[in-house]
């Protein structure tokens, strides 16, 4: 579950808390994301993430906490898919690729390709605001399981899989906005 500790002056606590409230995020003085009000200090060892915002601006901190809270819980979901006859449930963050041949789509893990009912176009959609983006006409990568990204043929890259021995070219349809999501 998705913590977070405040530290803000003690005339907005109420309001913050009320915020974090409406997304159901609980606050934690353990938790390592770190919800920060501009103007006041923080030892920034102790968080893995520090968020800093403007009081003035609590509509941007809850546009933004929106976000997180989309793409946290599309990250714990699932899908279900099929394989020797059977369904199995796949947790989406053990998803390495997606991959389309033909009027099949697969979910390909470091184990097991499931066909899943989803068409890529469908897939991209739900999880554009998360961990995947598209490569290719047939791919959409977990771009948290890439292990190396390699400068290809072309003005094309390359991408070695993690926990496999996948490698999957970023067509030149897509190198753009595979940039610009890496911020390359």
């Amino acid at each position: 579950m998705l913590k977070v500790r405040c530290i803000v002056r003690r005339k907005n606590e109420e309001r913050l808390a009320s915020l974090l409230a409406e997304y159901g995020i609980p606050i934690d003085k353990d938790s390592n994301i770190v919800l920060l009000e501009r103007g006041l200090s923080y030892s920034e060892t102790e968080a893995e993430l520090i968020i800093d915002f403007p009081p003035d601006r609590i509509d941007f901190l809850k546009t933004f906490l929106s976000g997180i809270c989309e793409n946290y819980t599309r990250e714990s979901s699932f899908l279900t898919g099929s394989r020797n006859n059977t369904y199995r449930i796949i947790p989406v963050k053990d998803i390495l690729f997606f991959r389309a041949d033909g009027n099949y789509v697969y979910a390909v893990t470091a184990e097991y390709v499931y066909e899943i009912k989803y068409r890529l176009y469908e897939l991209e959609e739900k999880f554009r605001h998360g961990n995947f983006i598209r490569t290719g006409k047939s791919y959409i990568v977990n771009i948290m399981k890439v292990r190396e990204i390699i400068p290809w043929f072309g003005s094309r890259l390359l991408l070695r899989i993690k926990d496999s021995d996948h490698r999957i070219e970023v067509s030149r349809n897509y190198i753009k906005s595979f940039k610009q999501y890496l911020e390359m």
